[in-house]
């Protein structure tokens, strides 16, 4: 419970890495290096295949629904991780990103009302990496994540670089459904899995 604590905010308490093993050993085994860098320490994720189709059987019920391993990989992959020597996720998330968008938009013109357009900063407020990151805490992404975080300060004004991480993750996740399953498959997913945890229920968009 502690350890899942920790992550939900992307905070590790920045006097843990004198000890580096017992910080591994705390976490979990996605815990690969703590770095020494000139402005602080980061923290090393990483993840196994099995780590990733556990991710899908949780949310699909199928390790098999999307198909490629490159794909499924990539999904996961921060450009972060390996100082982007592998096959990351940055390409797909612009096009998971205009997916949710059109679903966010579809979800407040359902009644064909005009009046209820949202602004696009409406549209970009509920599609926040923090309400990404809160809607889809049940799926458990960061257990495949693989990317290099930064280890906080506990400063009030510092945002959790896990949320932006964990956010990529499901655009690109996203965009994979779009690229394997089609478009009317992935809006499907975003409409009955994603759009209705962004969005509370007593939550209006601005006139």
């Amino acid at each position: 419970m502690f350890s899942r604590g920790i992550w939900r905010t992307g905070y590790i308490p920045k006097g843990s890495v004198v000890r580096p093993q017992g910080l591994s050993s705390l976490f979990s085994r996605n815990v690969m290096n703590i770095h020494s860098k000139e402005n602080g320490y980061t923290c090393e994720l990483t993840s196994s295949a099995q780590d990733i189709d556990s991710f899908f059987n949780r949310v699909f019920g199928s390790t098999n629904y999307i198909s490629s391993q490159g794909l499924k990989e990539q999904i996961f992959t921060h450009k972060s991780y390996k100082q982007g020597r592998v096959a990351y996720n940055e390409p797909l998330v612009s096009l998971g990103v205009a997916v949710v968008d059109v679903s966010l938009m579809n979800h407040f013109l359902r009644n064909g009302n005009v009046n209820n357009v949202p602004k696009y900063s409406d549209i970009t407020r509920f599609r926040s990496p923090r309400r990404i990151a809160l809607a889809t805490k049940d799926w458990e992404p960061e257990s495949a994540a693989r990317c290099m975080l930064p280890l906080l300060t506990g400063k009030s004004d510092e945002k959790p670089p896990l949320d932006r991480v964990l956010s990529t993750t499901i655009f690109s996740l996203v965009a994979a459904i779009y690229l394997q399953k089609g478009g009317q498959e992935a809006i499907k997913f975003c409409d009955e899995r994603l759009v209705n945890q962004l969005i509370p229920q007593n939550e209006h968009v601005e006139k």
